[in-house]
């Protein structure tokens, strides 16, 4: 089939323009088109040989191909996984800075096209007129991957589009042509005109050709489970939808085509990932083959002879991967146990994770506000809300306020931590401080944090994007801390939260903070309120742990009324407060408002002074003096 010049197009396409606008360097055959395909990933690295892993399916894999590397964003569509629309405009973006993109969309388009002329001509031998005249064509995609592909192909033809969630049963999204979003399944008879021709916005009574990234077995297009059937396939009928046909960017001819053969479901794709394109591009070809020639042989001879790390790796609850460690136990479980190695992937996980395999499948172990009660209780037992803070400064760093010349930090900082340990409830170690003692060292203080009854803060002030984060909240829970620090500013606290919370730790964003500099942004004019006030805002949103508040001062811009503003706002959380000590901070103004939810950090006061566990005992006392006076209580 040729797809090169426009009256070619035309012809394919039974007369129409749609395709006019579509690339006009398309391969010529469908062989042309697959290599292209082909090229196209190997060239962006879609297509890779990797350790053994797990696929959606719950198989275990050694290769994998990531369609989405054709469209060439580096990963920034995942940034709108949640938003469809925001995607929808991400999408038409990137045909316009993307010619290998569009070319493989365009030739989606092209099927896409046949399909609904081909359903217009039986319609002619089998419908009525009038009947002819309801059919209404719709491109469905489903979250996320899918809709790359989808929405492209739906706006390259003018067809309105169908964003499938995975909360199946309760959204699915309708794009007109042109990406603007309507919601809900039948949208009456609002209109518009593309290519000349009215287009209904409404979902039921449809005809869907649905496009996929990649088709592997075609679970997430149908499966049945516990007898009810799941998948894009059944949400779309259930909604209306008639859907006879699907396209694929790539198939890994892994089952697909059958299973959802058997739901009438036609399935075409653009490359077919086969023993000849296994042996021109694995770099391990053999294994490649045997996998391609017998799944199920190839993950048993595995899991008998290798190691199960790769394999634990996707039980790891914070890893967004659950789903396929559930379905993993689900094709292999049982086979793992007769041949005696279920014990030994539940050990490693247990190691790496904290928590069983049984709880590794259920999400982990839930977060039921640990931190606080954590504080809480460790608050009761050594009748404190002291926080000693551990800032080492090296002697040639500083001309005051430094260790000795030539301590070892390490041992300086164990020798701190055990001499305040009877008067303090806590100890935060800022990371910048310590990076040059090695993660092993860290560990070793937080143990004997936690050995003398006292809770471990990690200063890290985490500020980036979420994979770094990730890897900020991953190394502080390797090491044990209980909590973290977190710097708003990025905008992604919810993001970091969960990353938190999923571990079992608390998270702490600045909100106030006590130095000249963040005056500008406290007053910075938010959409919902002043700086301060909408990361406050989004503490009690996301239900992060505590908030950082400097203690006010007469040489600082905090005020008793700002305090006050962040309470009402976050209500009963804690509040980690810096700048008592030798910053002057006033610990009575934010306990007034507080109470016993404050963590009073003291730092340098005690780390620096002659005798640090006399210190320790001098801001314990006080700062119960204060919890008397204004909580009614002493410790």
């Amino acid at each position: 089939m040729v797809f090169s010049s426009k009256k070619i197009r035309r012809k394919i396409c039974g007369g129409h323009a749609y395709l006019d606008h579509l690339s006009q360097e398309l391969p010529r055959t469908a062989a042309s088109a697959a290599r292209f395909v082909e090229r196209s990933l190997m060239q962006t690295g879609g297509f890779k040989d990797v350790d053994p892993t797990l696929l959606v399916s719950g198989r275990v894999g050694c290769y994998y191909s990531n369609t989405e590397s054709v469209m060439g964003d580096k990963g920034e569509f995942k940034a709108y996984a949640k938003d469809p629309t925001a995607m929808y405009q991400h999408v038409l973006n990137m045909l316009e800075r993307s010619p290998k993109y569009r070319i493989i969309v365009d030739l989606l388009a092209v099927k896409c096209k046949a399909i609904i002329d081909q359903e217009r001509e039986n319609a002619k031998r089998t419908l009525s007129a009038q009947e002819q005249d309801l059919l209404y064509f719709v491109a469905s995609g489903g979250e996320t991957r899918d809709w790359l592909f989808s929405m492209a192909v739906a706006a390259r033809l003018g067809l309105p589009h169908v964003a499938i969630h995975k909360d199946l049963e309760s959204r699915m999204d309708l794009h007109t042509p042109k990406g603007k979003t309507i919601q809900g399944d039948i949208i009456g008879q609002t209109t518009s005109s593309i290519h000349g021709h009215k287009i209904e916005h409404r979902l039921k009574g449809a005809t869907a050709i649905h496009v996929v990234d990649l088709l592997t077995e075609g679970s997430s297009c149908y499966r049945k489970e516990e007898g009810k059937k799941h998948g894009w396939i059944p949400a779309l009928r259930r909604k209306g939808v008639k859907i006879n046909n699907l396209l694929a960017v790539v198939s890994r001819l892994e089952g697909g085509e059958q299973n959802l053969e058997e739901q009438k479901v036609k399935v075409d794709s653009l490359l077919q990932i086969e023993e000849g394109f296994l042996s021109r591009n694995s770099k391990k070809p053999t294994s490649a083959i045997a996998y391609r020639k017998d799944p199920v042989g190839y993950a048993r001879k595995l899991l008998r002879t290798r190691s199960l790390d790769s394999i634990a790796r996707f039980f790891n609850p914070a890893a967004g991967k659950l789903d396929r460690a559930v379905r993993f136990e689900q094709r292999h479980g049982d086979y793992l146990r007769q041949i005696g190695r279920w014990e030994e992937l539940q050990s490693i996980v247990q190691k790496n994770y904290r928590c069983t395999l049984e709880e590794a499948l259920a999400g982990g172990k839930p977060y039921d506000n640990n931190f606080a009660k954590k504080w809480q209780e460790v608050v009761r037992k050594k009748k404190s809300t002291l926080c000693v803070g551990e800032d080492p400064v090296d002697y040639m760093q500083a001309t005051e306020n430094t260790m000795p010349r030539k301590a070892n930090k390490y041992k300086w900082c164990m020798n701190l931590i055990e001499k305040v340990a009877p008067y303090s409830a806590a100890i935060k170690i800022n990371r910048n401080f310590v990076k040059d003692l090695s993660g092993k060292q860290i560990e070793n203080l937080v143990d004997r944090i936690h050995e003398l009854g006292m809770l471990a803060i990690a200063d890290d002030k985490l500020v980036d994007i979420g994979n770094t984060n990730d890897s900020g909240v991953y190394h502080c829970w390797q090491q044990k801390f209980d909590a973290v620090t977190y710097s708003p500013f990025p905008g992604n606290m919810q993001e970091a939260t969960a990353q938190a919370h999923i571990r079992g730790m608390g998270l702490i964003p600045l909100v106030l903070m006590s130095n000249p500099e963040y005056k500008e942004m406290k007053e910075a004019t938010f959409s919902d309120g002043k700086g301060y006030e909408h990361f406050a805002k989004q503490v009690k949103a996301y239900a992060a742990d505590a908030v950082v508040i400097g203690a006010p001062s007469p040489d600082n811009h905090i005020t008793l009324k700002e305090v006050k503003r962040v309470r009402s706002i976050i209500g009963d959380k804690l509040v980690l407060m810096p700048g008592v000590g030798a910053q002057g901070g006033d610990a009575g103004r934010i306990i007034s408002v507080f109470g016993d939810n404050v963590i009073a950090n003291v730092g340098r006061a005690i780390m620096y002074a002659a005798d640090p566990a006399k210190e320790a005992r001098t801001y314990q006392r006080m700062l119960n003096r204060v919890r008397r006076e204004y909580c009614g209580r002493a410790a």
